[in-house]
C-alpha cells in the first residue's frame, strides 16, 4: 500500500474486517506512541479480558464488562486469567480502579477513533473510589536521615539525598545530564547542595 493510499484510508480500514483478527491489530493501534512501560501494562490488562470474555470487540457488551469486574475482586494479584474461579481473595481497590481505567480508554478507542464498536460499552463502568494513603506511606524525616547516613559509599548517599530533596522518580535521576541542573538560589536555604534539579518533580 502506498503512502498516498494510507493516507486516504479511514482508521477502520486499517483493522481487519474479520471479526476473529479484530483485537490485536484494533490493541496495536490503541498503545501506537505511548511509552514501553504503558503498553506492556495496557496490553497486558486487555488481553487477559480478552482472554475471559472470548468473543470479537463488536460483540462485547456492557453486561461482560460488568461481570468481568465484579469477578476481578474475588481475584488474586498474579495470573487473573488463569485464576477466574479460584481465589476469595479481593484485588486492591487501586488495582481494580487501573483496571477499569484501561477498559474504558480501551473501548473510548474503539468507538470514537476506530469505529470498531458501535458504542462505547464501556462508558458506563465507574473506578472504585480509592482510599487517600499518601500520608501514611511518608517517611518521618528522621527516618530518611537514618537511611541516607547508613548508605554504604559516597554514590548511594548522593543518590538517597537527590531521590530525597528534590522529589525526583527513579528514571528521572537516571536519566539526569549536567545540564539539567541549575545553580541554587542565594536564598534557597533549604538544601546543602550547590545546584538543584531544573525540572525535578514531585
Amino acid at each position: 500500500m502506498t503512502s498516498r493510499a494510507i493516507a486516504r484510508s479511514s482508521p477502520t480500514e486499517l483493522v481487519p474486517s474479520s471479526s476473529a483478527d479484530t483485537w490485536e491489530p484494533a490493541l496495536a493501534l490503541w498503545v501506537h506512541g505511548r511509552s514501553p512501560h504503558t503498553q506492556r501494562y495496557y496490553l497486558q490488562e486487555a488481553r487477559v479480558f480478552r482472554h475471559w470474555v472470548q468473543k470479537p470487540l463488536p460483540q462485547v457488551t456492557l453486561a461482560d464488562l460488568q461481570i468481568y469486574l465484579d469477578r476481578l475482586d474475588q481475584l488474586p494479584r498474579g495470573d487473573r486469567a488463569a485464576r477466574l474461579r479460584h481465589s476469595p481473595e479481593c484485588l486492591q481497590a487501586s488495582s481494580r480502579r487501573r483496571t477499569v481505567a484501561v477498559l474504558k480508554s480501551l473501548f473510548s478507542f474503539l468507538s470514537k477513533r476506530l469505529g470498531v464498536v458501535p458504542v462505547n460499552v464501556a462508558a458506563a463502568i465507574h473506578a472504585p473510589k480509592v482510599k487517600d494513603t499518601l500520608a501514611e506511606r511518608i517517611l518521618p524525616e528522621s527516618t530518611v536521615q537514618s537511611l541516607i547516613a547508613a548508605a554504604g559509599n559516597d554514590r548511594d548517599r548522593l543518590i538517597l539525598q537527590v531521590l530525597y530533596g528534590a522529589g525526583v522518580r527513579v528514571s528521572e535521576l537516571c536519566s539526569l545530564r549536567w545540564q539539567d541542573l541549575k545553580a541554587r538560589s542565594p536564598s534557597d536555604r533549604n538544601t546543602d547542595t550547590s545546584f538543584s534539579p531544573a525540572e525535578a518533580k514531585g
